[in-house]
């Protein structure tokens, strides 16, 4: 009789039956929590304006005005926090980041639109062109 290959346990995958239906549970690893989650946050921070800089040809071809720089790295942080950047999904670290860009991101395009639709209600008629778009 042949030994079967054993796999390490955590790739391992559970099956569990309960009240007629199966789920699979996977082992979680963890990367380091809050301090992780800083870190990246601090990585990302550090690096933004580098990044936005690289990517200008891309954001000049965006059409979302004011919009684009953050909509263009908020879609790089995105594929980084996926792990669908090639190479840089090596890196167990780089999900961290892309997390943390995708966060700083949202909350940046988040503060744009409330901004200019604050400034387009305070100054309904000034016409300095201060609108959402």
């Amino acid at each position: 009789m042949a030994r079967r290959k054993r796999r390490s346990r955590s790739r391992r995958v559970s099956n569990f039956r309960s009240s007629g239906f199966r789920t699979k549970r996977r082992r979680k690893t963890s990367t380091g929590g809050m301090l992780a989650t800083v870190a990246g946050g601090f990585s990302y921070g550090a690096g933004r304006q580098y990044l936005s800089n690289w990517l200008t040809p891309f954001t000049a071809r965006v059409p979302f005005g004011r919009y684009a720089d953050n909509l263009v790295l908020g879609t790089v942080s995105w594929l980084a926090a996926l792990g669908k950047i090639p190479f840089l999904n090596q890196l167990p670290f780089s999900r961290k980041v892309g997390m943390a860009g995708l966060m700083m991101e949202s909350a940046f395009v988040g503060m744009d639109v409330t901004s200019g639709l604050m400034s387009n209600t305070n100054n309904n008629n000034s016409g300095n062109g201060s609108g959402l778009f």
